[in-house]
């Protein structure tokens, strides 16, 4: 989700999502969000003394990639919160309730995610 969720403005976004299997440090989740832009921007956290499940947050708006990459072992069926704030700005056009352009892959160790389409 985007809040503000108005187009052509810097917004934060929420990125939810349950684990369907085991996740380990240096897994990764990459958004594809075409049209997005903002510059480029980072974020590292170190999980073992500030908690959460995300080590670094990576945005390049260059190919429209976000990088969110595992910094902790995540068991299966975990449900999984970030609130994303890099300065990332939402297409001038807006975004469109279930468009197909966002998706979301994964390199998990236990079994890689081709692209889908982000509900």
């Amino acid at each position: 989700t985007f809040a503000p969720a108005k187009a052509g403005e810097s917004t934060s976004l929420l990125f939810t999502i349950t684990a369907q299997m085991p996740l380990r440090p240096s897994d990764a989740f990459t958004l594809f969000l075409p049209g997005f832009g903002g510059a480029s921007n980072s974020l590292w956290t170190n999980v073992t003394e500030h908690g959460g499940v995300f080590s670094s947050l990576i945005w390049s708006p260059e190919v429209s990639e976000l990088l969110l990459v595992v910094g902790a072992d995540v068991p299966r069926l975990s449900d999984l919160a970030q609130q994303i704030d890099l300065g990332i700005t939402l297409p001038p056009a807006g975004v469109r309730v279930n468009q197909t352009a966002i998706t979301v892959a994964s390199n998990a160790t236990a079994g890689p995610v081709q692209a889908v389409v982000v509900p």
